[in-house]
């Protein structure tokens, strides 16, 4: 006896043609796949991106403050070697509002450079001999900037180190104006 199929469409689900319902299936489980691994890509670029900003955060305090270190360092050689010109260096500029002359390249010896990432700041003691240019005890005042990075970036770090330098050999006890040669202005 034969069979009889009711019509077409029956005949597929007896042959087992259920395929397209199941490539559906797989299309979209892949595309579930792919998303999870582009999510997983974008949060890995995220964490190292800010993995480098913290390290730029610890490094560049850091090197802005060694910076600073060596510019203090470099100046104070430089005021080692200017024994006798400590007021030249003061008079090489008039004095900002804050009282402070920064050092520029033109004021020092020929071929004396000032490091790169440094500003150098310098003002006479308060030696009662009311002249910034003119320094009567001896000891100078120096602010040294150190910088890190680039000023128009957001990671830019400027660090401020101030010292006093003594001449070497320099008597202390100076007439000043108002007093005797006993009087040295330090209490």
């Amino acid at each position: 006896m034969s069979r009889r199929w009711p019509c077409a469409t029956d005949r597929r689900l007896y042959r087992g043609d259920s395929g397209r319902a199941e490539r559906g299936a797989s299309l979209v489980t892949a595309l579930l796949l792919l998303l999870t691994l582009s999510l997983l890509g974008v949060m890995a670029l995220n964490s190292s991106r800010i993995d480098t900003r913290i390290v730029s955060n610890t490094l560049g305090p850091q090197q802005a403050r060694q910076t600073a270190e060596m510019g203090l360092g470099w100046a104070q050689e430089q005021l080692r070697q200017q024994r006798g010109e400590w007021n030249t260096l003061l008079a090489s500029r008039p004095p900002g509002a804050d009282g402070w002359i920064q050092l520029l390249a033109a004021a020092l010896p020929a071929g004396v450079t000032i490091p790169a990432g440094v500003q150098v700041f310098l003002r006479d003691d308060d030696d009662l001999d009311n002249s910034a240019t003119q320094d009567t005890n001896g000891v100078i005042l120096v602010r040294v900037r150190g910088a890190s990075g680039n000023p128009t970036d957001r990671d830019y770090v400027l660090e401020t180190l101030e010292a006093a330098f003594q001449r070497p050999g320099f008597d202390t006890s100076y007439a000043q104006q108002g007093g005797d040669a006993g009087n040295t202005g330090v209490n």
